[in-house]
């Protein structure tokens, strides 16, 4: 199970003091104890994560191993200031293993924090590369109609300018409501162009935000008991009311999944 706290008035957060000590365990089977404090994610604690795993991702819709590069071999792209102009292998069967070397080699000669990489169905594909990742991550491609002619064999969006994730985009989505936590894979991949990472990629921004949001628990005997009648059972109950504060939930607890919350029936 994942617990994670949902409200931001708990200062240091909470201890959760009923789970094994963290310098004991039960059997040499069993994980090290799992006592600790549990807190609301500061914004650097999310950037963090963010600036490591979130890149931008840019995928051509073209299905075929080769295209015509004769007449539209230019790619334009920046991630600031002036586009950078990359002129790829020109013919009329150019494989996209080539063009995809080629722009890599462009890529590294400029310094751009950015890798080619042919995925799918033979779809030539743009990744950032951090540290050109997170909210402040940019992968823009200029229009064909001023000279991005590359944009057309490949099917590259024209004229597409990505940004990076925000933290309120991403608090909005990991905190549905004041109450609830949601850092399921299928919820953190569909915000902005994680889709189109590797399924590694994408494994990596998951758990990096879910450890942050809600630390996972192995669900063991004192786990469970703390679930259903000790802290954990406390601190999630809407009578929740640290002193001086008003009453109100105080952790929200979620199966592995990141989203279906956690029921436990035995004591």
């Amino acid at each position: 199970m994942r617990v994670g706290v949902v409200r931001t008035d708990l200062g240091d957060g909470v201890y959760l003091s009923d789970l094994e000590s963290r310098t004991h365990r039960t059997f040499s089977h069993s994980p090290p104890g799992q006592a600790r404090t549990i807190h609301y994610p500061t914004d650097a604690e999310l950037l963090t994560q963010l600036n490591s795993y979130a890149l931008l991702s840019l995928r051509g819709t073209d299905t075929n191993a080769n295209v015509d590069t004769s007449a539209n071999d230019t790619l334009r792209i920046r991630q600031a200031g002036n586009y950078y102009v990359i002129a790829v292998t020109s013919g009329a069967a150019t494989p996209k293993t080539t063009i995809r070397d080629d722009l890599n080699t462009a890529f590294a000669a400029a310094g751009l924090q950015f890798v080619a990489s042919v995925v799918g169905t033979n779809q030539l594909q743009i990744d950032s590369v951090a540290p050109n990742s997170g909210p402040g991550a940019v992968l823009d491609i200029d229009t064909i109609a001023n000279g991005s002619t590359l944009n057309t064999p490949l099917g590259l969006t024209d004229g597409a300018t990505l940004t990076g994730l925000t933290l309120s985009a991403l608090r909005t989505a990991v905190y549905p409501t004041s109450t609830t936590i949601d850092v399921s894979s299928a919820t953190i991949v569909a915000l902005s162009t994680f889709t189109n990472l590797t399924s590694d990629q994408q494994a990596s921004l998951v758990t990096a935000i879910a450890d942050v949001v809600a630390p996972q628990l192995v669900e063991t005997g004192s786990a469970l008991r703390s679930f259903a009648i000790g802290v954990i059972s406390k601190l999630r109950a809407s009578t929740f009311q640290p002193h001086g504060l008003p009453a109100g939930v105080g952790v929200a607890v979620v199966q592995n999944d990141g989203s279906t919350s956690m029921t436990y029936a035995g004591v």
